[in-house]
């Protein structure tokens, strides 16, 4: 799903073992201005990790990494800055002595791969998400923001993983993790995931991912997380998608448990090789608000829709307008006034990645 571009390559010869390294250089520059008609809370918006700061010139998310690829070995280590880093880190632990939150939000990717079989790669380190359809990386997304369900689950993973290309179109991938979007684990127990791709032809691809594990900081707190994917492609013009997420957390066997729901729609339309615009349709339900705490009776309940405008006169950057509006049952969005039911947020940006 990521795509890389890349502006020079290098090529390390290994004395007496007869292969060469290439080091790829790649360089992100994403900007925003956002703003709605009503003023945020210390500026920043309810419930969102990208453009989240309201009515001010932002860096949503900048990178500088480097990408070492050989027949038998990979790795990528990317160093990150930008309001996004710090919504998504949230969670990291700042009372640990030799690994807290301030020294991990700076690491978006830092892991090292080797080929151990025909087909079979074994990773490990800090690698992005295997859940979801919606990238970290803006760049590489129809729409600007991401949806509720996107915010609401792992866009980075601190572990192991086990990748098979089984066949030409079924990839399959195992891990071991750390946690729930955590380089540092609030417990003992190591978590489980898994992803099975699978491309049923050419235009079609769909995909299956999930989440194992105890996310308590003590005692047992069992979260599993289900991400499913049908995408249709027909060309580089037209796209569409379709992703339902459903999650599910408990505390013991007896325990019944709550759950929660998310499912979004994705059409993107080229207008020629430069312009081409975006549309997101959304639904995410958290009635006992495991993800999202609002303190209201009924929950979390939200529809939603993006439109994005996108324009790309050379494929390294990207000027994109997007209006988004969020519906809640209950009012749930806080702004210096008051609580209400709806956001309504407009969002330009400009992206560089080369």
């Amino acid at each position: 799903m990521k795509r890389h571009i890349c502006v020079g390559l290098f090529s390390f010869l290994q004395p007496g073992l007869g292969f060469s390294l290439s080091l790829k250089p790649e360089l992100l520059i994403d900007s925003y201005f956002g703003a709605g008609p009503y003023s945020y809370v210390s500026s920043e918006r309810s419930f969102a990790t990208q453009a989240v700061r309201a009515r001010e010139f932002q860096i949503n998310l900048a990178h500088l990494a480097f990408s070492i690829e050989d027949p038998s070995l990979r790795g990528r280590l990317a160093l990150q800055y930008g309001s996004s880093v710090n919504a998504n880190y949230q969670g990291e632990p700042i009372t640990t002595r030799f690994a807290n939150q301030i020294s991990h939000r700076h690491l978006q990717e830092a892991y090292v791969g080797y080929y151990l079989h025909e087909r079979l790669w074994f990773d490990m380190g800090i690698f992005f998400s295997h859940i979801g359809y919606e990238s970290w990386i803006s760049h590489q997304n129809a729409n600007y923001t991401r949806s509720l369900m996107a915010d609401n689950s792992p866009y980075y993973f601190s572990g192991a993983r086990l990748g098979w290309l089984l066949l030409p179109e079924l990839e399959l991938q195992l891990s071991l993790l750390n946690g729930w979007q955590l380089i540092t684990p609030l417990n003992r127990d190591r978590s489980l995931g898994s992803q099975i791709l699978y491309h049923l032809t050419d235009k079609i691809k769909i995909s299956y991912a999930n989440f194992a594990g105890n996310v308590a900081l003590e005692g047992k707190q069992y979260r599993f997380y289900h991400n499913f994917i049908w995408e249709y492609r027909t060309s580089s013009l037209f796209s569409s998608a379709v992703s339902f997420d459903i999650g599910h957390e408990q505390n013991s066997i007896e325990d019944k448990g709550k759950n929660w729901y998310g499912a979004a729609i994705y059409f993107q339309r080229g207008l020629g090789q430069e312009w081409n615009f975006a549309i997101r349709l959304q639904y995410y339900s958290d009635p006992h608000e495991v993800m999202v705490v609002t303190e209201e009776v009924g929950g979390f309940e939200v529809l939603g829709s993006s439109f994005t405008i996108n324009y790309s006169p050379r494929r390294e950057f990207l000027w994109r307008l997007e209006y988004s509006h969020l519906v809640s049952r209950y009012a749930v969005f806080e702004y210096a006034d008051k609580r209400r039911t709806s956001e309504p947020y407009l969002v330009m940006a400009l992206s560089l990645k080369v």
